[in-house]
């Protein structure tokens, strides 16, 4: 019978709403010479937009309830993902939201769980993943920084929004067999480290055997 089997792919009420604050907010408080202002600046990022969003939740979105987060799906992190692009807001969100957020729920350890995700959450923390090294795709047979006896020896660039970022996820090789935590599940001698500093100050980060 005709219209039987039809999907519904529109958006629920509740992530329609979550579409529209975000979008009334940023298009509130970050106009395009927000924009500009940190392109054309020494701002890492827009700091103002980037609390406002943190009021509104936005980086506790994907996020468990057990970490203080919202525990909701992709679905409304990509709703959000979506106003901010559609703005072109200046905030370090893919790279904390998404990328850190989701490789520390992926391949964490309960402790670096419990630490981090609350910190990312709220906002205290922002995170960033630290794969590439230079123009070469970032394929493990591209990976040369090494992992051993708890230090890091390489270079990785570029790193996005390495200087505002409180710690970096960094894949590198291990030099012995993978301990628990930051794992990489492809291969074995890959290894995910998760590297603490405060506001690196850089694009790129490199490690002489640092530890």
């Amino acid at each position: 019978m005709l219209g039987l089997g039809i999907m519904n792919f529109d958006f629920s009420d509740d992530q329609k709403l979550l579409k529209e604050q975000v979008r009334k907010f940023l298009a509130d408080k970050c106009p395009t010479k927000v924009v500009r202002r940190v392109l054309d600046g020494t701002e890492t990022h827009a700091d103002d937009v980037w609390k406002g969003l943190v009021d509104l939740g936005v980086p506790a979105l994907g996020i468990p309830e057990e970490y203080g987060g919202m525990g909701l799906s992709p679905l409304e992190v990509c709703v959000a993902a979506e106003e901010i692009g559609r703005a072109a807001a200046p905030v370090p969100f893919d790279s904390s939201v998404v990328l850190a957020t989701e490789a520390l729920k992926l391949a964490g350890s309960d402790a670096q769980k419990k630490k981090w995700l609350p910190e990312l959450a709220s906002g205290k923390a922002i995170g960033t993943l630290a794969i590439a090294e230079g123009a070469q795709p970032p394929k493990p047979r591209n990976i040369r920084t090494m992992f051993g006896g708890g230090r890091l020896n390489g270079k990785k660039l570029p790193v996005t929004d390495g200087e505002a970022a409180t710690f970096a996820i960094v894949l590198a090789l291990s030099m012995f067999a993978p301990a628990r935590g930051f794992v990489h599940a492809a291969a074995e001698t890959m290894r995910w480290i998760l590297l603490i500093g405060v506001g690196f100050g850089a694009t790129w980060l490199a490690f002489n055997w640092a530890g």
